[in-house]
């Protein structure tokens, strides 16, 4: 770690990928992030279609972001192609080892986009017609420990492929952490089973 606590590069090549490795792994990222820029973009000539003028400063922004995105490919000779992974989400999981966690993934999304599954269950009308939000109507024992489980797992493994694109040294309490995990959730499946 660097003084200010930011990772720094790796010397001793410990953790570090192999050139390959980080091209793919920066092809995705820059995929990624170029899928994001457009599609913001087509959100902001929407509503530059729809007489929003003052989007032009927004758009301006997008395209400063496009060219950053586009320098950094350059520099570690990624790929440019745009990259969706939502298209691809069970695939990807099956792929990476983490078919089993495709269902909560899942689930995840319609926590984090509020589907009307699920915000039915943040809200409740009680005897005297009152709409109340939360409160002990809500079955958070259902939803709490997969959610949570699924979160830190996605976390640790997004911080070790930070350190793998980056070159850094992954920290050592990294691969504790997903161990720990792993056991949690081997626990919580054979539990239910």
């Amino acid at each position: 770690m660097g003084r200010s606590g930011t990772a720094t590069p790796s010397t001793t090549g410990g953790s570090r990928a192999s050139s390959g490795t980080r091209r793919s792994l920066a092809s995705l990222v820059v995929g990624r992030q170029l899928h994001a820029i457009a599609d913001i973009e087509g959100i902001f000539r929407e509503d530059q279609a729809r007489g929003d003028q003052e989007v032009v400063r927004n758009l301006e922004h997008m395209a400063e972001r496009r060219r950053k995105v586009e320098e950094y490919a350059r520099r570690h000779d990624a790929s440019t192609k745009h990259w969706n992974p939502e298209v691809q989400v069970k695939a990807l999981a099956d792929k990476h080892g983490r078919g089993g966690e495709y269902t909560s993934y899942r689930m995840t999304s319609h926590f984090v986009h509020g589907s009307a599954a699920i915000t039915d269950h943040r809200s409740s009308v009680d005897e005297e017609d009152v709409a109340r939000i939360g409160g002990p109507h809500l079955d958070v024992d259902v939803w709490d420990r997969p959610t949570a489980l699924f979160a830190a797992y996605s976390l640790a493994l997004a911080s070790r492929a930070i350190c793998s694109i980056f070159g850094y040294d992954e920290p050592d309490q990294l691969g504790a952490m997903l161990e720990r995990i792993e056991a949690i959730q081997r626990t919580d499946e054979s539990s239910s089973t």
